[in-house]
């Protein structure tokens, strides 16, 4: 009896050098680290491939805003900006005219 304690509570510590229980060990530890590695290769996986459409979009972005800025808006250092056209009487004032005064 006192022998079976023993070797139970070896057991217990995992002292007991047989290949059943390391087999058992391993089976547990590499069942507890194969998700994580996998889980971490999935964000590594999922995070790099988000950076490349990321870096995609904002290339596309600036190419397109480049474009439009060429094609309409006026480069002002280059063209000379010209002062506004004298502005022309109201419409009001020329049928008022055409009316005549309410003196008259």
């Amino acid at each position: 009896m006192p022998q079976r304690l023993a070797m139970l509570q070896a057991r217990a510590r995992g002292l007991l050098d047989d290949e059943r229980s390391r087999a058992i060990s391993a089976g547990i530890r590499r069942r507890a680290t194969e998700p994580a590695f996998r889980r971490a290769f999935s964000l590594l996986v999922t995070s790099v491939a988000l950076s490349i459409l990321a870096t995609a979009l904002v290339l596309w972005v600036r190419r397109s805003m480049h474009f439009v800025g060429e094609e309409f808006f006026i480069d002002t250092a280059k063209t000379p900006i010209e002062p506004p056209a004298p502005a022309e009487e109201p419409a009001y004032e020329a049928e008022a005219e055409m009316i005549g005064s309410p003196g008259d």
